[in-house]
Parts: C-alpha cells; sequence; structure tokens
C-alpha cells in the first residue's frame, strides 16, 4: 500500500541510496530462499511470532498466497496455560524443547500439539486447494508441492520440520536465505 511505502521510500531517499525496486515480502522472501531454477513447485511456510504466511511458488512464480493468525507467542501461551509456566519459562521450552515427544515427558509436545496441527490443517487445506485449481506455467504442471521451505524464527522449533514432512508426506527443510548468493572471483 502507497501509505506504508511512501515513508521507506523517503527515508531510503534521504539517506543518499536510489531505489531500483519494491516487492512484496512473499516475492522477496521466493526469491531469496526458492534455488535458482527450482524446477518443481514449492511451499513456503513462514511462521513468525504473531502469524504464519503460505506462499505456493511453481518456475519461480507465487501462485497462491495466505496467512494465518496463529504465531510463536501463540505456542508459548499454550505452554503456559497447559504445563502453569512463566511466559519466560514457557519461550525456554518452547526453544529448547518443541515438538520433541522424548523431552519433558512429552508435556511441552502435547502443548503445542493442537496449534501445530490446526497450522498443519490450513496447509493441507491450503494445499488441497491448489491441487483443484492450480494453473500451468510455460505448459508445465503446476499442481503437486514437491517440497516446503520453512522460514522465519518459529520455523526452528524443534522437530517440527520432520513432523511437518511426516505428516504432510512433503519433505520439508529449513530454507537457506543465503542458497542464491553466488561469491564472484576477486
Amino acid at each position: 500500500a502507497k501509505d506504508i511505502a511512501d515513508p521507506y521510500i523517503e527515508a531510503i531517499k534521504k539517506s543518499g541510496l536510489r531505489i531500483k525496486a519494491l516487492e512484496l515480502e512473499s516475492q522477496a522472501l521466493a526469491r531469496s530462499v526458492i534455488p535458482n531454477e527450482y524446477p518443481a513447485t514449492a511451499l513456503i511456510v513462514d511462521f513468525g511470532t504473531t502469524s504464519i504466511g503460505f506462499s505456493i511458488v511453481a518456475n519461480g512464480i507465487i501462485e497462491f498466497t495466505s496467512t494465518i493468525r496463529l504465531g510463536g507467542r501463540d505456542l508459548e501461551k499454550a505452554i503456559m496455560n497447559d504445563l502453569k509456566v512463566s511466559g519466560d519459562e514457557a519461550k525456554r521450552l518452547k526453544i529448547e524443547v518443541g515438538m520433541d515427544r522424548s523431552k519433558e515427558h512429552g508435556s511441552v509436545y502435547e502443548a503445542l500439539k493442537p496449534n501445530i496441527d490446526n497450522a498443519l490443517q490450513q496447509i493441507q487445506d491450503y494445499i488441497s486447494y491448489f491441487s483443484d485449481h492450480g494453473g500451468k506455467r510455460g505448459g508445465e504442471e503446476t499442481k503437486t508441492i514437491e517440497k516446503i521451505f520453512l522460514s522465519g524464527g518459529d520455523s526452528n522449533l524443534v522437530g517440527f520440520s520432520s513432523y511437518l514432512s511426516l505428516k504432510l508426506k512433503i519433505p520439508a527443510e529449513i530454507a537457506n536465505p543465503l542458497v542464491n548468493i553466488i561469491a564472484k572471483d576477486s
């Protein structure tokens, strides 16, 4: 939106820099985490503090985006409520234990599972929708999600990527934001 972009544009110009382009966050994320010339359709799950963003990308083009209001803070609140611990302790447990069922007698896993399963259901709904309504780019089918790239601070939740892969039967991995950075010879 213009009212959001304008203050950034003005600040950048005042700093003496020139703006070459502005792009949506989902497009910038796709450009940075999906390897150049990636041959398949991928889902980016951007798991943040207050929300999770979803982008389906085929041949470098965003085909679908959505956001749900579920984030890392909700996971911490679930731990606080279920385990009756402080906010600091809930954050520590989220980071150190996460979805590891073998730690803390599975109590953190059980506290997180309803929210994580809610997110998984949303992902499955988006994948199903895309499978039914996706298109073709350059004559190639784009309806099948081949890989999930995880980004955002809470995507590092212990056990999250393997839980996601297991439940959705799609390989999921933490995205490398430097995958397309090419070192030039000096």
